[in-house]
C-alpha cells in the first residue's frame, strides 16, 4: 500500500514541475496532469480499501461499528467522490498515448 501510495505521489509531484530535472517528459503538461490525477485516484482507492480489509480483518469478534469507523477515519466517501471524472482523464490519456505513438512514427 505503501507503495502505490509513494508512487502516486512522486507521479503528482513530477506532474506538477516539481520532479527530477534528469527525466525529461515523454508527453505535455495536460497529458501529464491527467495521468496523474488516474494515478492518484486509483492509488487513493486501492490504499483506502486494502488498509479498511486488513484492520478490519484484525478484529477477532466482529461486535461494534469497526466497519463504519474505518470508512470514516479512511474518509472512503471522499475517495469514492475523488472518483469523478476517471473515464473523462483515462479516455485523455490513451488520446495522448495514441498521439505520442504516432509522433514516434
Amino acid at each position: 500500500m505503501m507503495m502505490r501510495a509513494e508512487i502516486a505521489a512522486t507521479f503528482c509531484r513530477y506532474a506538477a514541475g516539481r520532479g527530477n530535472a534528469r527525466f525529461a517528459p515523454l508527453f505535455g503538461p495536460a497529458a501529464l496532469k491527467e495521468m496523474s490525477r488516474v494515478a492518484a485516484r486509483e492509488a487513493a482507492l486501492d490504499v483506502a480499501t486494502e488498509a479498511i480489509r486488513w484492520i478490519g480483518g484484525c478484529e477477532a469478534d466482529g461486535t461494534g461499528d469497526a466497519a463504519g469507523d474505518l470508512d470514516r477515519a479512511f474518509r472512503l466517501a471522499e475517495v469514492h467522490t475523488a472518483q469523478r471524472g476517471l473515464v473523462s482523464d483515462m479516455d485523455a490519456v490513451s488520446r495522448a498515448i495514441v498521439e505520442q505513438d504516432a509522433a514516434l512514427e
